[in-house]
């Protein structure tokens, strides 16, 4: 049976999630390199005003490191007033980052919007991969469950040597891991490990999970989205799977 059969779907009271970002690549456009895009940011500059441009290099290896060409890019990140949100476009990709995530319905619409943009403005032949990536961070300080131990936070096989019940109390000042499977015909990648809060100094656990399909990809806004409407049904039941039922129950989930 589908994990997504056995789930039931949740919106957190409490919610861990620190930042969700769904990113769709595709055929390297020289035109967005060569030309900013100024028509495309008319399209979405009543959402996002904000503007910032950075600048990437990236190293193509051949012969002689010394002598290995530099391709130069930049990327456009289209800034929401309130700084919660963030439209990406690049010469290979398009991406929307939420740093404050509450529902998908939210998310979806903001997608749609992003890709009816960039589709009424450019030409691509497909897409190459669809993500979409949750990072979550447990951080029992400001949960207030400073005395509880990882395991019964986080399931065993998510935690590794850090639920290992002689070294918990402290002792593991640094874990990380990294989980890939296939669940439903999509590819998970599940990065996990111990932070620190740079404030309390407390002990935090990442869960960061990366949802994606790759290939030659149907292009259109529908297209784009249902592929990441599959993306999504995975995410809830992917993290259910990470945490304990303690844990759960302490977010405060609500059904939807």
């Amino acid at each position: 049976m589908s994990i997504t059969q056995e789930y039931q779907r949740v919106v957190y009271g409490t919610n861990p999630l620190v930042e969700v970002i769904c990113q769709l690549k595709f055929p390297t456009l020289l035109q967005i390199d060569a030309t900013p895009p100024a028509s495309f940011q008319s399209r979405i500059m009543q959402q996002y005003a904000k503007l910032e441009i950075r600048d990437a290099v990236h190293v193509m290896l051949s012969g002689e490191p010394d002598t290995a060409p530099l391709l130069r890019s930049k990327s456009y990140h289209f800034i929401s007033d309130d700084g919660n949100w963030t439209i990406t476009l690049a010469s290979d990709f398009l991406a929307l980052t939420a740093q404050e995530y509450v529902r998908w319905e939210d998310f979806r619409s903001r997608l749609i919007f992003a890709c009816e943009a960039f589709l009424s403005e450019y030409q691509i032949a497909y897409f190459t991969r669809i993500g979409l990536r949750y990072r979550d961070i447990i951080d029992p300080t400001y949960l207030g469950l400073e005395q509880v131990p990882w395991s019964e936070l986080i399931r065993l096989p998510v935690l590794g040597m850090v639920g290992a019940d002689d070294l918990h109390g402290g002792n593991v000042k640094v874990a990380s891991s990294a989980i890939e499977m296939t669940v439903d015909n999509v590819d998970i990648v599940i990065n996990t490990g111990l932070l620190e809060n740079n404030e309390t100094r407390s002990k935090a656990f990442l869960i960061d999970t990366d949802f994606f399909l790759e290939g030659k990809l149907e292009h259109g806004v529908k297209d784009a989205v249902a592929y990441a409407n599959d993306l999504h049904g995975l995410s809830g039941p992917v993290f259910r799977w990470c945490i304990t039922e303690r844990l759960h129950n302490h977010l405060k989930p609500a059904l939807v």
